[in-house]
């Protein structure tokens, strides 16, 4: 949301010319607590005084506590009770900037535009239009979303042209089980015995003449 500063806040105070013995009173003691900071007991002496002026004040006493939300009922009534032209501006300029504070954006934007209807070329009233507005542009717009994420990095396979490699066609054969002495031995002598029927097969398919002799040749 973008920084703004509200333009200057609108305080006046009324003749007293016109004002009743009682009502100066309460205005005149009204003024001193406002100018003393006493804005509580400044925002009291104001409604006791009645009238749209003080009405007005009693607005600006709220506002300067943070009681926006009482501040605006009372730039309201005083908007409605002024007969004058620039005072009714000058309420309404204070309302927008209650409702600008209590974040009614629309309502505030509203008010403004009523005072400039009043009194166009007021600066003040022109410069919080547009900062309401932008907070309420701001406010719509969508947060900016973030960047995808970049891509994993590949995936490095596995060589297949390294010597030691495993041959996956080759099954795995049973481990062998140890054997005892005597199984070794009959193990040796089944191998032998098939050996030498291997040979007696083969001498037999051999020609006479080719065989060797059984006698003894003494020479």
């Amino acid at each position: 949301m973008k920084k703004n500063c509200f333009s200057r806040f609108i305080v006046f105070l009324v003749g007293i010319s016109s004002l009743s013995a009682q009502t100066h009173l309460e205005m005149r003691k009204a003024e001193k607590l406002y100018d003393q900071n006493a804005f509580g007991k400044a925002e009291i002496a104001y409604r006791k005084a009645g009238g749209a002026a003080a009405t007005f004040n009693a607005g600006n006493a709220a506002y300067r506590q943070g009681n926006f939300n009482e501040a605006m009922l009372l730039f309201k009534s005083a908007a409605q009770g002024q007969s004058q032209i620039p005072d009714r501006a000058n309420a309404l300029y204070n309302l927008g900037n209650a409702l600008l504070q209590l974040g009614q954006y629309d309502e505030a934007i509203e008010a403004y535009e009523k005072s400039l209807r009043l009194v166009p070329n007021a600066s003040d009233a022109k410069k919080n239009l547009q900062i309401a507005k932008n907070i309420k542009q701001d406010l719509q717009e969508p947060p900016p979303q973030p960047p995808p994420p970049p891509p994993p990095p590949p995936v490095e396979r596995p060589r297949k042209d390294y010597l030691d490699q495993a041959d996956p066609n080759r099954k795995k054969g049973k481990q062998a089980l140890p054997l005892t002495a005597e199984a070794a031995r009959q193990m040796l002598a089944n191998s032998v015995q098939q050996q030498e029927a291997q040979n007696a097969l083969e001498y037999r398919a051999l020609a006479p003449a080719t065989r060797p002799s059984n006698v003894k040749k003494d020479w």
